[in-house]
Formats: C-alpha cells, structure tokens, sequence
C-alpha cells in the first residue's frame, strides 16, 4: 500500500450539526423510545476525604516486591509505514470497508478515511459537546453489522454516550441520529473507550470503574452498576438497549443486565478475535501492574476480573468474594511502561510471524509488543510507535496502529 501523507481534508459536505446530538429520533418506522440514562450511585464513602479512603492509601503506598513477569527481545520480521498524517491527536479506527475507514478525534471530529484516494473528510461534528479533560474525549467506534449504521462513543463533561448515526454507502447521513445510551460519570478518569460487535451481533462497550485511586466509589466490585464492568448489550431494531441473552443478571435481581463480566478498571482498549470470539482486554493499572485478560463469551459468564482486589495479580485492597478470572498477562511499569493499549490478535496473511499472535502496545514505552498465548511469553519487538492509543485492522486484515502525535501507521513486513 503506498504512503498518503499528510492527510488531504475535504470540504465537510457531510459534516452533523452538534446541536442535534441529543435528539432521539426513530428509525425503520418504530416507535420513539427514550435512550436509558443510568445515573451514578451515590458515593459509599461519602465524607470521608479522599486521600483518607482505603483505596488512596494502597495506591499510594508504593509497589512491594511480587513476582512478576518481564519481556523477552523478539523479532518478528515487521516495522512500519506512515500510511497517514497532519491529523489532530486521533483516537480511534474502525474500518468499513478495505478502503474506507472512520478516524475519531479527541476533540468529538469523526473523519471519513479513503485509503484510496488518500483523502480525509470531517463527517460528523461532536466538538461542541465532547469533554476532553483527563481520559476525556471521542473514545470508540463501531459499524453495526448491517453496516447501517456507525456507532460513536464520547464523553461529555460528565457522561459516557454512545449515540449512532445512519450510514449511506459508508457516509454518514446528516440527519437521523439516534442517542443510544447515556451513563453518568462521576470523575472524567476512567471513562473506557472501545466499542465493538461479535460475531452474534452484540454490542460490547465499557465505560471503566469512574475514576479516583484504588476506585473511590467502589464501582468495580458491585454487579449492580454499568462502572467497572464489561457489558453485552443487545440493540432492537430502533436501536433500544438491553441486556444480551445468557448475560449474567438478566433480571435485574443479582445485578444489572448489562453487565456480562465485574472487575475492571480502564480498559480503554479490548477486541474480539475473530477466529475464536475471545475477548481481549487490556487494563490499565493503578500504580504498579498492566494487565491482559482474555474472556470466553460462553464459558466466561459473571467472571470476576478482580479490581480493586487485585492490580492484575498483585493484591491490592480487601477480599474477593468468589473466583478470580486472572489475567493472561500481567507486566510491572518498571522499564518505561505506565499504561498498556489493547491490541488485537494478528490474523493477516502479510506478518507470518505474527499469525496468532496478540499485538498490544504500551502509551509510554510507545513499542509495539506481542504475546504468545501458547507459551505465555511476553515480547519486546524494537518497533516503535509514539504515544499509540488503537490498533485496529481492516476487513482484509491490514493492521495499523493510532498514534496520538497525529499519524495512523501500518505493519509492514521488513524490507
């Protein structure tokens, strides 16, 4: 694939006037039906100051000696190409199609990308109403399946939203926005990112613990609230939210019915590998320890990823109340590391080293990493990527990789 840099923008034709982001509009003929607005709970530790709290403390208290696992040098016969630039701190890809794809901005700009041309167009205009404070801003997309329509996740000052805007012939419609959810945040820290569909049409989504040290309102461990969870959400035919079927807390009694799995902390970044459906998630940690956990859509129902009881494998605060789904992966922040960004298992036919795969990345160590499931091996590969924030592969199984300095770079086999 030949270089497209730097980014060509065209007029915005297409561009979605913000102040209709809250419009909840029908689609298809169906009836109106109000977007679920979940509020957060109240604080469980309500007067008593934060840096008193149990939480603050540990993750504060430095980090004691625990096994742990390190990296081992690896080559793997890739590096990289600048397939696109001059964009402005991008967040997020979701392809289309091989030769288009989306690109989220923080600032809430989706652009529409044709490779082909090497062209870059603003399509939808969420700039008004994005929060960019802390781990604020336009944090995924996702295609629904039938490829009708295109799925944005962003936060404002204060909520997590995902709203959906129709699609024609992979251009996204001016009107007809639907706003599909909407969860209250109590911090702008650990609001998630991705979004994205399995191979059963469900809609994966998490909006992180909420925030604060050691989980100040203790979100992760309460099945309860959407906040530390990973959810399976199932969209109607108007797009309307429920709970997907085999979910955990379906009725509501034990917890929500969003909520297919507790525990988590950011994943700011998971994927689905699509020659198993595996769910891979990387978990940023609080102080000490990165994590990459993988769950099993059928067998893996209501696991217990272990935050704020466990930072990967370290203990960390309390008693877990039942299993704990380890992670596969667990790495220490010494060595440059500070938060790891998921990754998704190599399934191309270019990069033969890699088949199999599972490709991640590190914010600050900014190099591309590997990991063996097979033999539990963590590697090290050389490659390195500036402040990455996605990766993300096209339907022909292309793999790029999102730099927040403003390129998008391909995996390429070594010259």
């Amino acid at each position: 694939m030949g270089r497209f840099k730097p980014a060509v923008l065209v007029p915005a034709v297409f561009v979605v006037i913000a102040t209709l982001v809250f419009a909840t509009i029908a689609l298809g003929g169906g009836e109106d039906h109000a977007a679920p607005y979940i509020e957060a709970k109240p604080d469980p530790m309500a007067g008593i100051p934060g840096t008193e709290r149990p939480g603050f403390i540990k993750a504060n208290a430095g980090c004691e000696d625990h096994p742990r696992r390190s990296f081992t040098d690896g080559d793997f016969e890739f590096t990289t190409e600048v397939a696109l630039d001059g964009l402005e701190a991008p967040t997020t890809l979701e392809f289309f199609d091989d030769d288009s794809a989306f690109i989220g901005q923080r600032d809430g700009m989706v652009l529409r990308w044709d490779l082909a041309a090497g062209t870059v167009t603003p399509v939808i205009d969420l700039t008004g109403v994005t929060g960019t404070d802390t781990d604020q801003g336009l944090l995924g997309l996702a295609v629904t399946p039938d490829r009708k329509h295109l799925l944005v996740h962003f936060t404002t000052t204060n909520e997590s939203k995902i709203i959906a805007q129709p699609l024609e012939d992979g251009v996204p419609t001016v009107t007809g926005r639907v706003e599909v959810l909407t969860v209250e945040q109590p911090s702008a820290q650990h609001n998630g990112g991705t979004i994205a569909f399995d191979a059963d049409g469900y809609l994966w989504a998490t909006f992180g613990d909420g925030g604060g040290q050691g989980d100040k309102w203790q979100n992760a461990q309460d099945p309860f609230t959407p906040l530390g969870s990973m959810l399976r959400l199932e969209l109607g035919h108007d797009l309307e939210v429920s709970g997907a079927p085999g979910n955990p807390y379906l009725d509501g009694v034990d917890g929500h019915p969003w909520v297919f799995a507790i525990g988590i902390r950011n994943p700011f970044r998971f994927s689905i590998d699509p020659t198993t459906g595996d769910l891979w998630i990387a978990d940023v940690g609080q102080a000490c320890v990165e994590e990459i956990s993988v769950l099993d859509p059928t067998t893996d129902v209501g696991a217990n990823l272990g935050w704020s009881v466990f930072e990967g494998n370290r203990p960390f605060l309390g008693d877990l109340d039942g299993p704990h789904h380890e992670p596969i992966f667990d790495f220490w922040r010494d060595g440059g590391f500070c938060a790891v960004v998921g990754g998704e298992v190599y399934r191309g036919t270019e990069l033969a080293a890699l088949d199999g795969l599972y490709v991640f990345s590190d914010f600050c160590r900014s190099e591309i990493l590997v990991f063996d499931r097979t033999s539990g091996v963590g590697y090290t590969t050389g490659v390195r990527v500036e402040s990455p924030l996605d990766i993300s592969s096209s339907p022909g199984g292309r793999t790029y990789v999102v730099s927040m300095t403003g390129e998008i770079l391909e995996l390429v086999p070594e010259a």
